[in-house]
């Protein structure tokens, strides 16, 4: 857990992405922000980190469920 600011609030985002490739693989796509999605405010948010890497995808899919 990290904490911050008491008096921000912070949003975080997980998202993830389950793909079947042209080799018949599965594939996990992670993208882990701060900030908000929307269009208005996408642009000061977008950094971000996106992964293919199957530890994060793993981590990721096992939050989600």
């Amino acid at each position: 857990m990290i904490y911050g600011v008491s008096s921000l609030k912070t949003h975080t985002k997980l998202l993830l992405i389950v793909r079947k490739e042209d080799d018949d693989r599965v594939y996990r796509y992670v993208h882990l922000s701060s900030g908000n999605y929307n269009e208005t405010t996408a642009n000061l948010y977008r950094r971000g980190a996106s992964h293919s890497n199957e530890i994060y995808g793993s981590d990721v899919s096992d939050f989600l469920m």
